[in-house]
């Protein structure tokens, strides 16, 4: 979308995660008028997931990346505190960077092409665009796009538009 395309200022992917559900999502600026193609452009690069697994080059592009972002976030003492104990609440487990890494190491281009299988399928993305112009409908646009995501779960949960609301902005 950027560096190909010079269609946006902007790109990330999100995940957030609870003990119980969570959402993973891709973030863009863009243009309006470049909207539909940057939608197109996202649908076909998750649909290269799905159809074909990673090359090793690739592969070894990507568990390099991530490990660095790690290692990097690591040194924010702050958020990695806070990461460490919602592990460790949630999930009873105990950070080990190391052994993550040797985690990470272990993940085979396969793995990752079932993942995006089961979670890129198009019954399961659900999108949603926000005019720069903010308005009231932005807090209702961005509740249901956070309870459409969690609708996936398996546990039901009353979201209420409170939380939302902090979350939005």
């Amino acid at each position: 979308l950027r560096e190909h395309h010079g269609l946006v200022y902007t790109v990330e992917s999100n995940l957030t995660t609870y003990s119980d559900l969570g959402y993973w999502s891709i973030y863009y600026g863009c243009d309006v008028h470049d909207i539909e193609r940057c939608q197109r452009l996202v649908h076909r690069e998750l649909q290269h997931f799905i159809d074909r697994p990673l090359s090793p080059s690739q592969l070894r592009a990507a568990k390099k990346q991530i490990k660095g972002q790690i290692g990097v976030a690591c040194d924010n003492r702050e958020n990695f505190a806070l990461d460490f104990g919602k592990s460790y609440l949630h999930y009873g487990w105990l950070k080990n960077i190391q052994h993550l890494y040797e985690q990470i190491d272990e993940i085979t281009s396969q793995q990752i092409q079932e993942v995006a299988q089961e979670y890129f399928a198009d019954e399961r993305l659900f999108t949603s665009s926000i005019n720069n112009a903010v308005s009231r409908d932005f807090l209702s646009v961005s509740k249901e796009l956070i309870i459409v995501k969690s609708q996936n779960q398996a546990r039901e949960e009353n979201i209420s538009s409170q939380q939302h609301k902090s979350q939005a902005y």
